[in-house]
């Protein structure tokens, strides 16, 4: 099962205070006022507001290489390894620019993704860099990351984590609902959806296919090559995510185990990434894209 997704360039200092405490998601965000990071943030830009799809697709192409160029791939040890950045307790926040229309008017709105960089998760969003964050809830997580803590801010707490089925999950482990159709006008409408909650709040319920397209774009556009590949092709026209994409997005931790593996000489057996049958490196890394020592 999927762990919850969340998900370079500036660091900034470890400072230690005592996090604001939650709010409740059907809450009205409140400006709450920047307190001190717990943890380095860097920071990574996507420019979405070309309506040119060469560019669009360029710069979602920098994008995604400098997701994966967030530090160097460190492994576990024994037979749960799983492939991580070296990047340990940092938080990466990706600003997404992207044009909307506003009273009549062309205005340019961000949107900042928060994702944990050793694992690309995606964590939270907000609408920049003061002010309340959103984030999963970490309840029935077994790895759970308070992002508001780590920024030091306050946070509207959504009523289900990130999550691929279980209770409490984004979603109920149907991965149909994860063969998104991807167009530019959908992705921004993605992104506004955020943007517009982060600011007003609202039905926490009605963002659940923005987040599951928001983890598709980022982390596992990050991990999964084809993934990457099809979003691209998106962003000319529409396309949707297949359904062995949509399974693979579940078998992370299998898949990099087995490739860690492979890659050390331990030559195990054939595995299933999403379905597809896998039996060397070279075919591995036709999904896995996160693990490829050239990061490219």
């Amino acid at each position: 099962m999927r762990k919850p997704l969340v998900a370079a360039l500036l660091c900034l200092p470890l400072l230690a205070v005592a996090a604001p405490a939650a709010q409740a998601a059907e809450s009205r965000p409140e400006a709450a006022p920047v307190s001190a990071l717990q943890v380095p943030v860097r920071t990574v830009n996507w420019d979405l507001t070309s309506t040119n799809a060469n560019t669009l697709r360029a710069r979602y192409s920098d994008f995604i290489r400098s997701l994966r160029n967030t530090g160097t791939m460190v492994g576990g040890s024994g037979s749960d390894a799983v492939w991580e950045t070296s990047r340990g307790n940092e938080v990466i926040a990706v600003n997404v620019t992207y044009g909307w229309s506003e009273n009549g008017q062309g205005v340019r709105r961000t949107v900042t993704l928060y994702l944990t960089a050793n694992n690309l998760y995606l964590r939270g969003f907000s609408t920049g860099n003061a002010g309340n964050v959103v984030q999963f809830s970490q309840v029935g997580e077994q790895e759970p990351f308070d992002l508001g803590h780590a920024l030091g801010r306050n946070a509207i707490v959504l009523p289900y984590s990130g999550r691929y089925g279980g209770n409490h999950s984004l979603e109920h482990g149907d991965t149909r609902s994860r063969q998104l159709w991807l167009t530019p006008n959908g992705v921004w409408g993605n992104m506004n959806t955020l943007w517009t909650f982060a600011r007003d709040g609202g039905d926490a319920n009605t963002l659940r296919d923005d987040l599951v397209a928001a983890i598709a774009l980022t982390s596992e556009s990050a991990r999964f090559r084809n993934i990457e590949g099809t979003v691209r092709q998106a962003l000319g026209g529409g396309t949707s995510l297949t359904a062995q994409e949509a399974a693979e997005e579940n078998d992370w931790g299998r898949g990099s185990r087995w490739i860690y593996q492979e890659r050390n000489g331990s030559r195990p057996t054939p595995t299933d990434i999403g379905g597809a049958t896998v039996t060397s490196y070279a075919e591995a890394t036709h999904y896995i894209a996160m693990l490829r020592s050239d990061q490219r």
